[in-house]
């Protein structure tokens, strides 16, 4: 129930315990969410977000953000890649001086502001996604429905097969009926996802 706990660093502090003695590869998490873990104790609240916290726990959250292979991209603002290069833009050839230097102002911001986004790490974004995960039932509900057909993909056939009769065996638990009233509710997110 120390999973439960509104004080983050004390709910960060057993999580840590509960996530270092589980095994790290995803169909090991999806199997002990969905198989191993008695989730009575819990029937009461939206727990699918402890399990999805213990999917998030396990990217590795070092690693730059980058964009996935299908994602739009932008062309770059400035003419060169070298990020500590001074860049000369061509002056307007109409117009007052001060939109020429508020242009050039809202570039070089523009510019700072990617350089910034660039050194962003998986962590920065991921453990603020947790956090409200934990205060928001909803931002839980809706990440799961978004992670969950992700990590389903890229566990291999034998595995899916493993996971369906665990699920199935959850899905029927007479426990969630505490919840059917409440939206949203773990059958609904398990199904949706």
């Amino acid at each position: 129930l120390g999973l439960r706990a509104r004080d983050p660093e004390m709910r960060r502090k057993f999580f840590l315990l509960y996530h270092e003695s589980l095994g790290k590869t995803l169909f090991a998490r999806l199997q002990y969410i969905f198989q191993n873990q008695d989730w009575e104790a819990m029937s009461d609240v939206f727990w699918l977000k402890q399990g999805l916290d213990l999917l998030l726990a396990i990217l590795i959250e070092k690693k730059p953000i980058t964009l996935a292979p299908n994602s739009a991209r932008v062309v770059p603002l400035l003419p060169s890649h070298n990020p500590g290069a001074h860049h000369q833009l061509p002056a307007m050839p109409e117009g007052p001086e001060e939109v020429a230097s508020m242009f050039d102002d809202i570039v070089m911001k523009h510019a700072q502001f990617l350089n910034a986004a660039r050194r962003l790490q998986v962590a920065d974004v991921v453990i603020p996604l947790r956090e409200l995960a934990h205060t928001d039932a909803n931002v839980a509900y809706h990440l799961w429905v978004l992670v969950f057909p992700i990590v389903w993909t890229t566990l291999l056939k034998e595995e899916q097969v493993a996971l369906a009769k665990p699920m199935i065996s959850l899905l029927s638990k007479d426990y969630h009926k505490k919840q059917q009233g409440h939206r949203p509710n773990v059958v609904q997110a398990l199904l949706e996802g």
